[in-house]
């Protein structure tokens, strides 16, 4: 029997739980039966989820009504972000095996989200799993249950990022092409990134910057006025949310991080295996998992890391880190141990 499984999330955007979300389905399509159901149904994967032939429909009193007169044993409920493990509660209401994935941080003030989904991963969830002994212990630290946590790490698709793959971007190599990857958010600290940028171009007047993600765009004024004045909008292209970033990735001399809170930091991974030099100010998380290599420039003035980001955009990348992430965090690995979770829960 194949169990059916359906994974909930609040919508299908571009962040790493969605694309998660999506490797994981892809990599497990003929091992069981998917469905996911969205708060939402919005975002970039939700095509990318249909194109694979797996539905994707929004929760409602008509799929619970069905679930409460189906066969338990037969399905698994896979929630992915805060406010789907706050609803998960409906499905365990009516009886139906939950498991959590923990996809974020734990960043200055506790939110409510939070703090209720602490108190319900008591009752709720079967299982929880987070993408990092970091987010673990930072979520059992703030009222999440530690009994129920175990730790898969995020996967990459170590033969799609690769320092082989040719550049697709029309780029000027006379530059240093420095890139930030990151929605538009406090967390990310553009504010930060644009003070350190302004005096990196200050120490080198070839620098060019390229901002990824969502809300990087000419439609953002506070991103516009904040690269303006710090004199910098002249040398920075905001490219927005972009689907080819294995292409794009080869095209850069380094990638940055001036986030100040990440679970995983999928992109930072993905930047060296591409060959890419990286640069992140101070995430923990970055410490776990590429070893012996450094990244973190933590409790340096923004002067001292502009001259680290010219430095190392002329580096290039020990062989040894790009092996140690090709073994631990490949896409194989990660989907293995959701078959093996996911088997588990096989009556």
């Amino acid at each position: 029997m194949k169990i059916k499984i359906i994974h909930f999330i609040t919508a299908l955007e571009s962040g790493g739980a969605e694309k998660i979300l999506f490797n994981t389905i892809s990599g497990l399509k003929g091992q069981f039966n998917h469905q996911v159901v969205v708060l939402s149904k919005r975002g970039l994967y939700c095509k990318k989820i249909e194109d694979i032939d797996i539905s994707v429909e929004k929760i409602s009193f008509k799929l619970l009504w069905h679930l409460l007169f189906s066969a338990r044993n037969e399905y698994l409920i896979h929630s992915y972000l805060y406010h789907s493990h706050i609803i998960s509660l409906l499905f365990k209401v009516i009886g139906y095996r939950v498991i959590w994935s923990i996809h974020s941080s734990v960043f200055d003030i506790v939110d409510f989200k939070a703090k209720l989904a602490g108190w319900l991963s008591y009752f709720v969830p079967n299982k929880i799993i987070y993408v990092s002994d970091f987010a673990r212990n930072q979520h059992t630290k703030i009222g999440f249950t530690k009994k129920k946590s175990i730790v898969i790490y995020n996967g990459l698709d170590v033969n799609k990022f690769n320092n082989k793959n040719q550049c697709t971007l029309a780029i000027d190599k006379d530059y240093i092409n420095i890139v930030m990857i990151a929605r538009y958010h406090p967390v990310k600290d553009y504010s930060r990134f644009s003070s350190i940028a302004s005096i990196a171009l200050q120490l080198n007047s070839s620098c060019y910057f390229y901002l990824i993600g969502k809300g990087n765009n000419k439609s953002n004024k506070e991103l516009l006025n904040l690269l303006e004045k710090n004199q910098i909008l002249d040398n920075v292209k905001l490219m927005g949310e972009v689907d080819d970033i294995d292409t794009i990735l080869p095209c850069f001399d380094l990638l940055v991080s001036t986030s100040r809170a990440e679970s995983f930091g999928l992109t930072i991974l993905e930047a060296i295996l591409s060959g890419v030099n990286v640069s992140t100010i101070s995430l923990p998380i970055m410490d776990e998992l590429l070893d012996n290599y450094s990244s973190n420039e933590g409790g340096l003035s923004d002067a001292e890391i502009a001259k680290i980001w010219i430095q190392k955009s002329e580096n290039n990348l020990d062989g040894a880190i790009v092996k140690h992430i090709s073994d631990n965090y490949s896409s194989i690995n990660m989907i293995k141990s959701y078959n093996s979770l996911y088997k588990g829960y096989l009556t």
